[in-house]
């Protein structure tokens, strides 16, 4: 049993598992802070395209609407 403990021990950069745990642990936790950051900005860029949109159609209706009283 210790020989097999031993061999997989080996596997591990240095032969410490704990570090290359925590390694993994930091990359994991790194992918979810970036995950979260773009889901973010992504909602934050659909909310101010959504303003710019409903602003558009407002300026295009008043434009229309301008033209119509001016005729």
């Amino acid at each position: 049993m210790n020989a097999e403990i031993k061999a997989l021990s080996a596997g591990f950069p240095g032969g410490d598992p704990e570090s290359h745990r925590r390694y993994h642990e930091s990359v994991i936790e790194w992918r979810e802070t970036r995950n979260r950051m773009v889901k973010e900005a992504l909602a934050h860029a659909a909310k101010v395209g959504g303003v710019a949109g409903m602003g558009w159609v407002c300026y295009a209706v008043w434009t229309a609407l301008k033209m119509e009283i001016t005729r």
